[in-house]
């Protein structure tokens, strides 16, 4: 009997052998999965987030030179894409920079340090796009 057998189960979720980078030698985890991943888990990847999509590649094209991430597109296109998707959503663009910067997930290792500066540069890009907006519909209303 193998240790996903033995395991706890919930309904609607099934037990999966992981690697653990902290288990002994011999032993093995187990990670709960479904098919609404809590925010612990990782979202199944799909084709569309191994690439960056058109929207994205224009979203970037816009972005003044130095704020348009250089390493960001190539090593983490999914998050490019979801960028690009929220861009003109300000608060919901927010919540995503910051589960990006702190996530609950276990043995999350976090960005490279160049990708940190490029995520924090388009977030205040965001910040002062946001303010400019904001005052130019409050002088068009006053």
């Amino acid at each position: 009997m193998n240790s996903a057998d033995t395991a706890p189960r919930a309904r609607g979720f099934t037990a999966i052998p992981i690697a653990d980078p902290t288990a002994r030698a011999g032993e093995t985890r187990l990670d709960f999965t479904d098919s609404n991943p809590g925010p612990w888990m990782r979202a199944v990847l799909c084709e569309a987030d191994l690439f960056l999509l058109s929207r994205t590649k224009r979203w970037l094209a816009a972005l003044p030179k130095g704020v348009r991430p250089l390493y960001l597109p190539d090593a983490f296109p999914r998050i490019c894409n979801g960028l690009a998707r929220l861009w003109h959503s300000p608060v919901e663009l927010d919540v995503y920079l910051s589960e990006k910067e702190c996530s609950v997930r276990p043995y999350r290792e976090g960005f490279p340090p160049l990708v940190k500066e490029e995520l924090l540069a388009i977030r205040v890009h965001s910040l002062r796009s946001q303010m400019a907006r904001e005052r130019l519909f409050s002088a068009a209303s006053a």
